[in-house]
């Protein structure tokens, strides 16, 4: 084996072993977590809350950084709203490479639903005021609201949202059960 073929074969085990992946996590102990639970709860509208469209996935990074996702996805039914929902929460190891973060997801947001044909982006200001940095904007598909962008960042956590097939006028998603949470952002913590 010729020393270029051990490099790369090391350069690639250090890639493999950067990072631990569990995956069903128990996404209920994370109260950032705005469940699809508590969405149904709160607009009474038919959600699947079995825990079954549910799913949650931590990233651990040996530098201490990590990743938490979650997602509810229903199966296609007419008992359940086709709501599609991702929230990630994830910490890195300086307020730069955060900002950082929080900058790309921004781009990425409005990026993907700017170029999309009948897709825009409508940024909403002054409604998000705990993070350090806010980004909230309401997704259109010709020229009708259908889901919300969001991302927070908070010193080195960054927390970003997108919910497809819900919206509501008076942001009360937002305002009412993701602020109250994201105002706790920096002492987010995962746990064992």
């Amino acid at each position: 084996m010729s020393i270029k073929n051990i490099y790369i074969s090391l350069l690639f085990l250090g890639i493999l072993i950067s990072c631990t992946t569990e995956e069903n996590v128990d996404y209920k102990k994370y109260n950032l977590l705005t469940t699809a639970k508590e969405i149904s709860e709160f607009y009474d509208i038919p959600l699947d809350t079995s825990g079954l469209s549910e799913s949650a996935t931590i990233k651990e990074w040996t530098d201490g950084a990590f990743d938490l996702s979650y997602s509810y996805r229903p199966p296609n039914s007419e008992k359940y709203k086709p709501l599609i929902y991702y929230i990630d929460i994830s910490k890195r190891n300086s307020i730069d490479e955060a900002e950082t973060e929080f900058n790309i997801i921004k781009t990425q947001f409005n990026n993907t639903w700017i170029s999309a044909p009948d897709q825009s982006v409508k940024v909403i200001e002054n409604i998000l005021v705990s993070g350090d940095q806010n980004y909230y904007a309401i997704r259109k598909s010709n020229d009708e609201p259908f889901g919300i962008l969001l991302v927070v960042r908070k010193e080195n956590i960054v927390y970003s949202m997108i919910m497809s097939e819900f919206y509501t006028d008076d942001h009360s998603l937002v305002i009412s059960l993701i602020e109250p949470d994201i105002k706790h952002l920096k002492e987010f913590k995962i746990t064992k």
